[in-house]
């Protein structure tokens, strides 16, 4: 991604984005993965689609809307390729960066990716490192007064 583009993406990560990181149950019983998530939501499909075209990602339209309400949208992206981009965006964010270095970090909690169907075990270490991360996540995210 250009310069410009990684600049201009990273503004409107810090007034109209969302980075965060949470567990991902599986229903075979394993122990949960990190998932790490990128999203913006706004009422300009013009302005997501750009970010999709430079980003990746998808984007969405909620299923249910208030009555009398602006159409909006969300753009998502997901996993490994949203740890990347928090990576990118880092040195340009002002408000969110704390987030994105947490959403950056999460490749080095992540499991190897394996060929064959072996069990990958977490281990306690690695379960505690992840633990602390989302708990960080929570309270940088957390809603009302700090």
């Amino acid at each position: 991604m250009n310069p410009l583009d990684l600049a201009y993406l990273a503004g409107i990560f810090d007034g109209e984005g969302t980075i965060s990181v949470s567990y991902a149950t599986s229903p075979n019983g394993r122990a949960p993965s990190l998932s790490c998530r990128l999203s913006i939501g706004n009422t300009c499909l013009e302005l997501l689609e750009w970010v999709q075209s430079v980003a990746g990602g998808k984007i969405y339209t909620p299923h249910v809307l208030m009555p009398n309400a602006k159409q909006y949208w969300n753009w998502v992206l997901l996993g490994r390729p949203a740890s990347a981009l928090a990576a990118e965006l880092l040195p340009h964010l002002r408000v969110k960066h704390r987030q994105a270095a947490l959403a950056a970090s999460v490749e080095s909690l992540l499991m190897p990716r394996c060929g064959d169907n072996r069990r990958r075990v977490v281990t306690p270490e690695l379960r505690a490192r992840r633990d602390a991360l989302v708990q960080e996540f929570r309270s940088l995210n957390a809603r009302g007064i700090a």
